[in-house]
């Protein structure tokens, strides 16, 4: 059923009465809500917005109170998106200018102010009963428009607004004035020179601040603004004092950057205060945004402190002239309130960036559209979807600028003409799909091999916040984002005009990459399925980061580096990132280098005592050798024993004749012949013996004991002295040794052994060494060699002299 929807501030109640018994005495029926939303109505919004799509016209009650009534506004705004007729009534105040927004000052009203009630009322009467009246709210028509030959684009898609860019904001003239106000009664009547603007990622801070509070400052809105200092944005990053460095030296340009850093590392925290009180004019605004990241990405803690520390004194200290704004997302409140510097501050001197308003939706949509370089226009009820749909989305509302903004950019590129279509918006699958869509478009036209690359390049680009889990943008170096011609081309489609996905930019003389906006890990399927995925991958990555600054911090202390099975928690993150170990920085490396490393490394360069020498044979039998090349020849590879064969060479004219073996008393013993050969490097280990008698064709299989006499055939095993993986087996026999052999040399034919091209089972044979060839190589060729090394060297072996008694790991 058609009616009249009145639009109306509670405080103007009495007078809304008398205008509907009026109304009902006329016989035109209306909607108010105090009718129309009875209590338990779910959605008053969708059921006001019903209620305007169902009506002929709205009555817009004006008044000091409907002025500043966020549902009046959003009200009007509606019908004006429904392109619903609007008769403004005036029902309260003393000037028309100041119950009104900015541009609404010379449209036509019924007033109904006192006295003035009866008159006003005929007057809106007649103008219900005709199609053309002057009460009417005028829409602004196509023709009204200027119209460009070629339209500029006002919308940033997945930028944030820059100061150059505050013609074109719109929609948070609300909260600026807020901000405004907050800094003019600091000003007056605070110590503290500090305002914190939290909002949900999306929610338009940084905009706000430099498309809105900055222009609005060097304006004169707060006074003596338009005389003040302002400093480049600061972004904390990885290192917050060299880049509060950077901007402070643009308002110092007589002090060298050096001498700036070495100020503000000044253990008094009070170099930033000092520094502003060099600069000229009253006040010198400092505004340092993204400041999460002073808590996700700065990795040394002391410089952390220290530039919170700064911070406070210089927007604290009294007759101080640093004003300190910053912007932060909101899930990270709770960092700055348990530090007990920031705390309080944050505690009284915090502005919300709240959802936008339907009304604020609008204006950020249709303002930038009509000004007069820019002249576009939309198909109808498009506005009304774009602003509907977003409101629609509960979770993500506080979030929804970036969404908005790349989908009029986009619809801006598929325009027709000077005309944003509803063809183009579905076309981009509408606000809810519009960045998936792209970015899923730009990917789609990739090869598979630079696809491939995706998880690659994200990986520097996201952190994960530890306690809920959402991933965060970083911004990263860009040799570590483009590793190979692959993620160089992704790199490149990614962050081309046409995508914006990634950004790139420079750090000093650094080349970054970042990613444009946190939306698109909200809004890109792919990208959002691969986060879920590696999320807990990359928060174990980013732990053993910090830790490794840290580390190093306090002067690489061998003692504290983690052992292997903390490592090897990192090795599986790794893994399954595809991000080698070496890709990341040398500490990051040096700290987490195998443990098996470490202790190869720790027997080579000292001269280990027995003890030593026990204790790393164990700890190695728990850990394993791992890829460590060094105990190469100790383990197992697929199941079968990883011999490392040593070549052992008899001189070319030793070949053609005997040799002669002689004792320590240079006897004759024996003369043989030998050719050269290969020999294992190392006893075989228990690990590898044990392979022999678990394997199903090993040691119960009678083809490796068959010409043995009947007693020696599978001869019960003696039990391990000592049952360490890497201890060499002992307790075993000649014929159980020969048998192993034949299973061995059953187990590797085919394959490479040593170097060169010995092939088992081709032009090589697994065995034990006859006894000559075992006292060649233990000789090193050599006549009456006491030990195969030379002369006795402490640490080379275990022999009953060393006196421990037992058994150590071989190569140890």
């Amino acid at each position: 059923m058609s009616h009249i929807f009145i639009s109306y501030a509670r405080a103007d109640g009495a007078i809304v009465d008398q205008l509907r018994e009026d109304l009902l005495r006329e016989r035109l029926p209306y909607w108010i809500d105090r009718i129309g939303l009875p209590p338990g109505t779910p959605n008053w919004e969708r059921a006001i917005r019903k209620a305007i799509e169902e009506c002929t016209s709205v009555l817009w009650g004006v008044s000091p109170a409907s002025f500043v009534s966020p549902y009046v506004r959003d009200e009007v705004a509606i019908a004006r998106m429904l392109e619903r007729k609007i008769y403004p009534v005036w029902a309260d105040g003393e000037h028309w200018l100041a119950c009104v927004p900015l541009g609404y000052g010379q449209i036509q009203y019924a007033d109904l102010r006192g006295e003035r009630y009866a008159t006003g009322f005929a007057q809106l009467l007649a103008a219900l009963r005709v199609p053309d009246s002057d009460v009417v709210m005028p829409v602004l028509s196509e023709s009204q428009l200027s119209v460009p030959a070629e339209p500029r684009n006002p919308y940033k898609g997945l930028l944030a607004f820059t100061e150059a860019d505050a013609g074109d904001f719109f929609g948070r003239e609300a909260l600026t004035d807020r901000i405004c106000q907050r800094l003019s009664q600091q000003s007056a009547n605070s110590n503290a020179r500090f305002l914190a603007v939290l909002g949900p990622s999306g929610s338009g801070k940084s905009s706000a601040v430099m498309a809105g509070l900055i222009p609005a400052l060097k304006q004169g809105r707060v006074e003596g603004s338009s005389q003040w200092v302002y400093l480049p944005p600061v972004v904390p990053g990885t290192h917050p004092l060299s880049a509060l460095t950077e901007a402070l030296y643009r308002g110092l340009p007589e002090k060298s950057l050096s001498d700036i850093e070495a100020d503000l590392r000044s253990p008094d925290g009070r170099a930033l205060h000092r520094l502003g009180t060099l600069m000229a004019g009253e006040r010198v605004l400092l505004y340092i945004d993204q400041f999460e990241e002073l808590f996700t990405l700065t990795e040394d803690a002391e410089e952390q402190q220290q530039f919170i520390n700064l911070l406070r004194f210089a927007a604290t200290e009294p007759g101080g002239k640093l004003v300190v704004v910053l912007t932060m997302r909101a899930d990270f409140y709770d960092r700055p309130l348990q530090d007990p510097q920031l705390g309080p501050l944050f505690n009284t001197h915090a502005e919300a960036i709240l959802p936008l308003t339907i009304n604020e939706l609008w204006d950020a949509i249709e303002q930038p559209a009509r000004l007069p370089d820019v002249g576009l226009t939309f198909d109808p009820g498009l506005v009304a979807d774009i602003v509907f749909t977003l409101r629609e989305q509960e979770r993500t509302l506080a979030g929804a600028l970036p969404l908005l903004q790349f989908t009029l950019e986009r619809l801006f590129v598929a325009r027709a003409g000077h005309r944003l279509t509803r063809a183009a918006y579905m076309a981009i699958g509408g606000v809810q799909g519009v960045i998936g869509t792209h970015a899923e478009a730009v990917f789609a036209q990739l090869d598979e091999s630079v696809q491939a690359t995706l998880g690659r390049v994200f990986l520097p680009l996201v952190t994960i916040d530890e306690d809920q889990g959402n991933p965060t943008r970083r911004r990263a170096p860009l040799h570590q984002v483009a590793t190979d011609p692959a993620s160089e081309a992704l790199l490149k489609a990614l962050s081309s005009q046409d995508a914006r996905l990634l950004q790139t930019g420079y750090d000093g003389n650094a080349a970054y990459v970042e990613v444009t906006h946190e939306s698109l890990f909200r809004s890109w399927a792919r990208l959002k399925d691969w986060v879920e995925e590696v999320k807990a991958d990359v928060l174990i990555v980013r732990q053993f980061e910090r830790e490794a600054v840290s580390w190093v911090s306090r002067g690489r202390r061998p003692e504290e580096l983690p052992p292997h099975e903390r490592l090897q928690i990192l090795y599986d993150a790794l893994v399954n990132l595809g991000k080698p170990r070496d890709s990341y920085g040398r500490d990051f490396q040096s700290y987490t280098e195998p443990e098996q490393f470490r202790l190869y490394a720790q027997l080579l360069n000292e001269t280990p005592s027995g003890e030593v020498l026990i204790d790393t044979g164990i700890r190695l039998s728990r850990i394993g050798i791992g890829n460590a090349p060094e105990f190469h020849g100790m383990d197992l590879r697929d199941g079968v024993p990883d011999i490392c064969w040593l070549p052992v060479d008899v001189p070319e004219e030793q070949r053609a004749k005997p040799i002669a073996f002689k004792d320590e008393n240079g006897k004759i013993y024996g003369e043989f012949n030998l050719q050269p050969f290969h020999i294992a490097k190392h006893l075989i280990t228990f690990v590898q013996f044990e392979a022999f008698l678990r394997a199903k064709d090993g040691f119960k299989n009678p083809k490796w004991w068959g010409d043995f006499p009947q007693e020696y055939r599978q001869q019960a095993m003696q039990s391990q002295l000592t049952a360490l993986r890497y201890n060499p087996r002992d307790g075993v026999s000649w014929y159980q040794s020969i048998a192993f052999a034949r299973w061995l040399n059953f187990r590797l034919q085919n394959q490479s052994v040593g170097k060169g091209d010995l092939i088992v089972g081709q032009n090589a044979e697994v065995r034990l060494p006859t006894e000559w060839e075992w006292q060649w190589a233990a000789q090193g060729g050599a006549e009456a060699y006491e030990y195969p090394f030379g002369p006795w060297q402490a640490g080379h072996a275990n022999i009953g002299d060393v006196g421990l008694s037992r058994a150590v790991a071989v190569g140890m």
